[in-house]
């Protein structure tokens, strides 16, 4: 779960709470969840209850022990803590299946669609015309970041042509 998906999952929360009678608040537009302080357990933390307290008219504390209800039921939430005021601390479930646990496996690697060491060459062959030249660098260039082993080679105009006649 990440934190944008972990935050709609806080206000779904709220709504839940609201919508149940519990909460006498509006559902904020979004909720902000970030890695918990000093002090803090969990892998996030989310301050919504405080915020939501003074609107409520209810104490901090008692605000996020109503929210801990509805979050600790959601999927992938496996312990909601309350802490200091009424920060609600969330531990994840399969921290290493997370996106930070593959950005932390992948290292530099993270986001590369092919592994370079294992990788199959790409070769890619063009007409000798400019524009193809500079497709055919550009579409290189993108597969290069990406991790792939690329080679571009011009095709001689005569194979090209047997090439079209062929596949006609």
């Amino acid at each position: 779960m990440t934190p944008v998906e972990l935050s709609s999952t806080v206000l779904r929360a709220v709504r839940r709470a609201v919508d149940a009678g519990e909460l006498d608040v509006g559902v904020p537009e979004r909720a902000q969840v970030v890695p918990p302080g000093p002090g803090g357990r969990g892998d996030y933390a989310t301050n919504v209850a405080l915020q939501l307290a003074r609107p409520a008219g209810r104490p901090p504390h008692e605000v996020a022990a109503i929210l801990r209800s509805h979050l600790s039921t959601a999927a992938g939430v496996t312990r909601v803590d309350v802490t200091g005021p009424g920060f609600l601390n969330i531990t994840l479930a399969a921290r290493q299946q997370t996106l930070v646990g593959a950005i932390l496996r992948d290292g530099t690697r993270y986001g590369y669609a092919a592994d370079g060491a294992t990788a199959a060459p790409v070769h890619l062959r063009h007409p000798r015309e400019v524009r193809a030249a500079v497709t055919a660098e550009v579409l290189a260039r993108i597969l290069r970041s990406q991790g792939f082993l690329v080679r571009t080679t011009e095709a001689e105009a005569g194979a090209e042509a047997t090439k079209r006649e062929v596949e006609d």
